[in-house]
């Protein structure tokens, strides 16, 4: 399932599946309808996979004649809908650097990756959906990239796991774009200590303003998605690739970064983890690229869809 939370006018935000045939389903009326009670994706997620057959078969079924969903109105066209970050909640989220080996060789990491991935926390409040505008700010408008990043969505409370038994807790996936302003940011990789560390405080304190965590468009279950390492996952900036990298291409295996994760971390249903940025971010580029108004940023991965998002202006915001 490609489960997504969206709203229409006059509609209080509900969670949905995205169809292959251009509609959302609304699964208010499915869930139930299977047996199933849930208000949030989050809760459907926790449900787990055993008790989203019926869901699935029945979602298998509107795909292939939607017509009486259309004609009761619980079939929309993806049109006529506004998508929302799509667990349905305000998540736990960490996101996570350093573990692509491109993305290390681009920035000029040197040494051997830490055991354990660096990571900070993102503040669900500027969490986007896809479709929303990414708002270049007032004070650091000029340097604004973009890193296109795979994610994990937690269906089971997670803690101090277990390599073999990780994908146990994983529920789902889904794309972010983990939107940057290097503008004034010291150099992360200088020689002088306090001038690392000014840079590494301030790159991750300029990843934090509103919008810049554009997330979905949705989040697919586990079950659609078996063989994730080798999805690709694609970042485009107005239709040209600026990244390109199989999901798996890390410096440990998927299960290793969750495990490793999880010996500080704790996660609930929901909650997600991303596993950073391969190479082909627009800082890391000669001459450095960044985002403008008028762009597009759209990223893909293999077997989830495309999250995109225009880039506007402070000003040009109502």
């Amino acid at each position: 399932m490609k489960l997504a939370t969206y709203s229409t006018v006059g509609r209080a935000p509900w969670p949905g599946a995205l169809l292959s045939n251009g509609h959302v389903a609304d699964l208010s009326v499915l869930g139930p309808a299977a047996g199933l009670e849930f208000d949030t994706v989050a809760d459907l997620l926790s449900l787990g996979e055993a008790a989203w057959e019926p869901l699935t078969k029945r979602l298998a079924q509107v795909t292939d004649d939607p017509s009486e969903g259309i004609e009761r109105g619980w079939v929309l066209s993806t049109d006529a809908v506004e998508l929302l970050p799509p667990t349905g909640t305000k998540p736990f989220f960490l996101s996570c650097g350093g573990i692509y080996v491109s993305h290390r060789k681009e920035m000029g990491v040197a040494g051997d990756p830490p055991r354990r991935p660096e990571g900070y926390i993102v503040n669900p409040n500027i969490l986007v959906a896809s479709g929303r505008p990414v708002v270049l700010p007032e004070e650091a408008p000029g340097q604004v990239d973009w890193e296109g990043e795979f994610c994990l969505v937690f269906g089971r409370a997670a803690s101090r796991l277990d390599p073999e038994t990780v994908l146990d807790h994983v529920a789902g996936y889904t794309i972010y774009n983990d939107i940057s302003a290097r503008d004034n940011v010291p150099n992360l990789f200088s020689a002088d200590s306090r001038t690392a560390v000014g840079g590494y405080a301030a790159n991750i304190l300029y990843k934090q303003f509103p919008t810049f965590g554009p997330l979905g468009p949705c989040i697919v279950t586990r079950d659609e998605l078996p063989d994730v390492a080798q999805a690709r996952l694609r970042t485009s900036v107005n239709g040209q690739v600026m990244q390109d990298e199989a999901v798996g291409n890390l410096t440990m295996t998927i299960a290793e970064v969750v495990a490793a994760v999880t010996e500080v971390y704790s996660f609930g249903v929901g909650d997600i983890l991303s596993l950073g940025t391969p190479a082909g971010v627009g800082y890391a580029r000669s001459p450095k690229v960044f985002l403008h108004p008028g762009d597009v940023v759209e990223v893909s991965v293999d077997g989830i869809g495309t999250l995109s998002n225009p880039v506007v202006a402070a000003e040009d915001v109502a």
